[in-house]
């Protein structure tokens, strides 16, 4: 029993939906399995068992693709996103809600998770956890964002938040994409540039 609602869950987890245990075709063939001693006057046993077992075997496919269990999700590690370390996190939470569009998903008292797979530490909590200085501007990595507007969103910036450091004002690439570069109010370097 406790095997049954481990997959109807799990099923609701990759399909985001319920999922029946038993798929339409695993149905067709209980019904073809039901129905077999009737086929035995008009069909040889051997084509009625063959109809049957197809039927079963493509069936079983069907349901091992919609319906997974906990010990297949396990087996692959998942990228979940990118921990930027802030000093606050409901400053931090103002600037990317008001630049990008971020939403919170779960505030964790000094940790958020954000939409887009974004998530922001304080780093008092950083520096203890790993025992470690943060570095700002320390030029390492980027976050990355394409805009079509670029020139409404660095007017936008420039508004809001107008003592921004620059790594570079709005700029064309040889290959023709316009970006702007800048630090996050916590050193966190960001790029915005027209979609490639």
């Amino acid at each position: 029993m406790s095997d049954l609602v481990v997959k109807i869950i799990s099923g609701f987890a990759v399909q985001k939906r319920f999922v029946s245990v038993h798929s339409i075709f695993n149905k067709a063939a209980g019904a073809l399995l039901f129905l077999l001693p009737l086929t035995i006057p008009a069909v040889t046993l051997k084509y009625s068992a063959i109809a049957v077992s197809a039927a079963a075997a493509f069936a079983a496919i069907q349901d091992d693709r919609f319906i997974k269990t906990d010990r297949e999700d396990k087996k692959t590690m998942k990228f979940k996103g990118t921990l930027i370390v802030v000093k606050d996190c409901n400053e931090a939470l103002k600037f990317y809600q008001n630049l990008f569009g971020f939403q919170l998903i779960r505030d964790n008292d000094g940790n958020m998770e954000l939409s887009g797979n974004l998530y922001l530490q304080e780093e008092k909590y950083w520096e203890r956890f790993t025992g470690r200085r943060v570095v700002p501007q320390s030029n390492q990595t980027e976050l990355y964002f394409e805009e079509p507007d670029i020139e409404s969103f660095v007017k936008k910036l420039e508004r809001l938040y107008p003592d921004t450091k620059y790594v570079n004002h709005l700029m064309t690439h040889s290959w023709g994409q316009r970006v702007v570069r800048f630090y996050d109010p916590d050193g966190c370097l960001i790029e915005v540039g027209t979609p490639v």
